[in-house]
This record gives C-alpha cells, structure tokens and sequence, in this order.
C-alpha cells in the first residue's frame, strides 16, 4: 500500500522529502470512486499552494516532477488547473565551486516545461534565485534561460516576479534581496551594474562568499 502511494506522497511533501513526514492529506480513490476523488483534487490544487510549499521546484527536476505526473492518480493534468507556480532555486547547489558554465542543456529543457501551463491568464509565476557564494558569472545563463519564460508569461496575462538573495550561513538566514524582474524582462545582466549594487551592500557580505571578486581569475 505505502509504494503505490509513493507518487502522492512525495507530491504532498514536495520532491526530495522524507517519504516518514507527516501528511496533510491522503486520498483512497478504490473507496472515494475516480469521480469524487478528481473533484476533490480539483478543489484542492488552488488553494494548497497557500498552505504547503509542495508547487515550490527547488530543482529543475522539480519543475517535472511537479507539472507532468498525475500524483493522486485520478487523470488529472496539473498543467491543466494549477494558478500559481514558485522555482526555488539555490544556485551553490546547481553550480559549484568547480563549474565553470551553467549545465544550459540539463537545465533549459527541465525550464521550458514551464510553457505547458494553460491557464496563464491571471496566473503568479514566482522565481527566487539565492547564493551563499556569489558569483556573477553564471547569472546571464540563467537571465538567457528565464527571459523568453517571464515574456511569454507575461504577455499571456500571468504576474511574474523574479528575485535574487543571499542567504549568509547554512541556515539560509536572508541578508539581502534584489528584484530582478525587470533586468530579466530586458535581457541584459550588465555585470557592473551587479558589481556596483553589491559594493553599496558589501558590508553586508561575508568576505568569504565575495567569490565575483575572484571568479575572473579563478584559473
């Protein structure tokens, strides 16, 4: 029983949880019928994003796992009929120290799942982007991978808001936050504008996770 429920619990908690954490829901359709139980699911999915952070991708698999599997197994689609959507992506976790380049070709495929979403009229796109160590030169891969997103978005009807933090310990304690939704929507990561807006923050910056200053002559 607890493996054919595996999918939905792993929806529930959000990809990469413990299958032993606690559930908020649980759905038996053999008792329910397939009818009620879509129906019930179909309520379910606008309002849950308010009270679980199970629509948050902290990984580009996340955006898959999330958007192409039908989770309670009632033949629903949830490109179909989810109204909000977060990427919540740690960028020391899909870069590190020793990537030199943004892995484009795993990432951009995983991304553009994005576009499956029908419902984008009156739909909230939210994207955080976080560093503990930061590094200016992987950001115009990701500003390259998120514009066409945030334009069809967008123009479709949907709010977008894209933001970047740094996060100052392994607590992911928030030091300092930058709404880059507009240098998205223009396409343009000018590195000294970055440069600049980090120099008026640096007393807010470890020295050790000033790794833009460095990254130029990393070899």
């Amino acid at each position: 029983m607890m493996k054919t429920l595996e999918p939905m619990i792993l929806m529930l908690r959000g990809h990469g949880s413990s299958i032993r954490a606690p559930l908020p829901h649980v759905l038996d359709v053999d008792y329910m019928g397939l009818v009620t139980a879509r129906e019930a699911v179909e309520a379910w999915y606008p309002p849950a994003h308010q009270h679980y952070s199970i629509f948050d991708a902290h990984s580009p698999e996340g955006i898959s796992w999330i958007l192409c599997n039908d989770s309670f197994n009632v033949g629903l689609n949830p490109a179909n009929i989810l109204r909000e959507f977060t990427v919540n992506f740690d960028l020391d976790n899909l870069n590190t120290s020793l990537d030199v380049e943004v892995d484009v070709e795993r990432i951009q495929p995983l991304l553009d799942l994005l576009h499956i979403i029908v419902k984008k009229k009156g739909f909230h796109l939210q994207i955080y982007l976080s560093q503990q160590h930061i590094r200016l030169n992987l950001w115009p891969a990701y500003f390259n991978m998120f514009n066409p997103i945030l334009l069809a978005f967008e123009s479709a009807g949907s709010t977008v808001s894209v933001s970047w933090s740094y996060c100052f310990r392994e607590g992911r304690r928030l030091r300092l936050q930058w709404d880059l939704t507009d240098m998205i929507r223009e396409g343009v990561a000018d590195k000294d504008v970055m440069k600049r807006w980090l120099e008026e923050n640096e007393f807010m910056i470890a020295p050790e996770h000033k790794d833009y200053l460095r990254e130029d002559n990393a070899n």
